[in-house]
């Protein structure tokens, strides 16, 4: 059921991290989320001979500061209002996964696939998404100054009622992307794509 004995919480961590226990890996998360007990720095990381697939998992609230996603599979992942304060997801497949509200300063998504992603009211400040393949990807009223977009794709995808100061789209494809009341001071667009891009809000 949902009620979370203190005594088998050990045993539930550790199946959240991947070691055999009798629960699976994603019901372990899922309910320790639901606990809001704290996952800080826990190692969620693929390795080649040990992928981590957790397509659709709800971690929606978890405290996941410092956590580790590398190359993880999220797809369509709940994330809301989730805590992923400096945490790793470098080369995750995140494609439409949702992190409306969600904290990610510092965190970095660099090479992600954000395809089709929601980070309505989330807070990317100084997050590195360089790389990153992030079209069709939402970013309604976040928190992105200083983040890196350097070199990311951004086609198709919507900036609206944020800041980007001190922001970088260096290098960044920027197709079809609509940037509507936004405050751009600072921000560093050289070499990027601008072919199509809306700033007419």
């Amino acid at each position: 059921g949902n009620a979370l004995r203190e005594d088998c919480l050990p045993l539930i961590v550790e199946s959240a991290r991947g070691k055999p226990w009798d629960m699976g890996r994603r019901s372990a998360l899922e309910l320790l989320a639901r606990n809001r007990v704290p996952l800080v720095a826990i190692e969620l990381s693929s390795q080649e001979n040990a992928p981590v697939d957790l397509t659709g998992v709800n971690l929606g609230g978890a405290v996941l500061r410092l956590a580790r996603f590398d190359n993880s599979a999220l797809l369509e992942a709940n994330l809301t209002r989730a805590d992923l304060t400096k945490a790793i997801l470098e080369g995750a497949d995140l494609d439409h996964a949702v992190f409306d509200w969600a904290e990610l300063p510092g965190a970095t998504l660099r090479r992600a696939n954000l395809y089709g992603s929601s980070f309505l009211q989330s807070n990317l400040s100084r997050a590195d998404l360089s790389e990153a393949e992030a079209t069709y990807v939402t970013f309604d009223g976040a928190t992105l100054v200083g983040a890196s977009f350097e070199g990311a794709l951004l086609q198709g995808s919507v900036f609206r009622n944020l800041s980007l100061d001190g922001a970088s789209f260096r290098n960044a494809d920027l197709q079809d992307t609509v940037f509507a009341g936004v405050a751009l001071h600072g921000a560093d667009f050289s070499e990027a794509s601008l072919v199509d891009a809306d700033f007419s809000g």
